[in-house]
């Protein structure tokens, strides 16, 4: 007997139901009658997508760490603030908007942890080299947005345009992976309106609360680090060896193009799972040319 799922429906639970079900059954079922499952659908939903779950706190775990390791700790608990809303504001929508959770949709949040703090590092940094360089909050703000503000018309919408939502794909292609799309579009406008929304009030609230006034921008340049220098130096010289920097760049691109070819390619997720498949077909009826007594004649093979 074979059970099917319908859409909309959660696989877990269904399987849970019937599994109740069949343990109802056990005692009307005939001797000598036993019933056994031959594959688990509902098993094997809720253990990929907890494999998945799993892959994504460890996923934001790393982020989050990074963050606090590199930017501080006022400042990485900012971002880190902004992910969470980013995350919790993708997983409303995408209720809202009836998107499943399942392998695709967890899949494009993990591809998109990495673009969701660009915003909010971009308004952070800018903010704090400003005020190290004498500006204050509201000017270093206003100096920090406007780039910032234009990216729905560019930006992380088109970051690549093999991952446009608004770009409809057809055939099953576009049905299977319909939801990494949506999922995109929807964690990516809303990184990029919480940066300008949230993350300069939490600046203001939790970063420069109770600071005293930005020192005099002759005194506080935060490029004229020993880092900021050197990179200065290597840069001018690569800047100065122009034609022996392009040569170099070139041979190095050739080198990483030449070793993609060995990486595997795949577009559907290996199987986890041991699975066979039987082929049937039905008789093909063959109409031939010839005539008997002005009617034409089949041949089944």
């Amino acid at each position: 007997m074979g059970v099917s799922f319908i859409p909309g429906v959660n696989v877990i639970d269904v399987g849970h139901a019937l599994e109740a079900r069949l343990e109802q059954m056990s005692a009307e079922k005939p001797a000598g009658i036993k019933i056994d499952l031959f594959y688990d659908q509902a098993a094997e939903v809720g253990q990929s997508v907890s494999g998945f779950i799993t892959n994504f706190l460890m996923a934001l775990a790393i982020v989050v760490g990074v963050l606090l390791i590199f930017m501080g700790v006022r400042s990485g608990i900012i971002i880190a603030f902004s992910l969470a809303l980013n995350v919790l504001g993708t997983l409303l929508i995408m209720y809202l908007w009836g998107i499943e959770l399942q392998r695709i949709s967890l899949g494009a949040l993990i591809i998109a942890l990495s673009m969701l703090v660009d915003n909010a590092i971009v308004i952070v940094e800018g903010v704090l080299i400003a005020r190290q360089q004498g500006s204050t909050l509201l000017t270093a703000v206003n100096y920090v947005i406007p780039p910032i503000r234009p990216a729905p018309a560019g930006g992380d919408r088109d970051c690549d345009p093999r991952l446009r939502a608004d770009r409809p794909v057809a055939g099953l292609d576009g049905e299977y992976c319909k939801s990494l799309f949506q999922v995109l579009l929807i964690s990516l406008m809303l990184s990029w309106f919480s940066a300008l929304t949230i993350t300069p009030v939490l600046i203001k609230w939790w970063l420069f609360k109770g600071a005293a006034s930005p020192a005099p921008a002759a005194e506080a340049d935060p490029y004229r680090g020993r880092f900021y220098r050197s990179y200065q130096q290597i840069l001018n010289a690569l800047l100065m060896r122009k034609t022996i920097t392009l040569v170099l760049m070139r041979r190095c691109w050739a080198a990483l193009s030449g070793d993609s070819v060995r990486c595997g390619r795949t577009f559907s997720l290996h199987q986890t799972r041991r699975s066979s498949s039987l082929t049937c077909g039905c008789p093909t009826v063959r109409y031939c040319g010839n005539r008997k007594n002005g009617q034409r004649y089949r041949n089944d093979d």
